[in-house]
């Protein structure tokens, strides 16, 4: 998992190939409020095998926010990362 900042979480959802990268921008200059955090998407490594379709994502992603030990945290998304975030609020 990626995380920068300090404060409230930012669990921040980029297209398939993003990670963390596409908010570091924002991040930098939210750090001393706001925590940034991401899961790399499974499935995208060479030899990764994983199942890899937005429910998937999706419990990624809810794993990140268990690892970051919130239960709440705002979502930031583009691309791919939307429909992560949609399967999230559908939960």
């Amino acid at each position: 998992m990626q995380t920068t900042g300090q404060g409230l979480p930012v669990l921040a959802l980029s297209g398939l190939t993003g990670g963390l990268s596409p908010w570091l921008g924002a991040a930098r200059c939210l750090s001393d409020r706001y925590r940034f955090f991401s899961q790399p998407y499974r499935g995208l490594v060479v030899g990764d095998v994983s199942r890899r379709c937005v429910a998937d994502h999706a419990e990624d992603a809810l794993r990140a926010l268990d690892a970051e030990r919130t239960e709440r945290a705002a979502v930031c998304a583009w691309s791919t990362g939307v429909q992560v975030a949609l399967e999230l609020f559908r939960r």
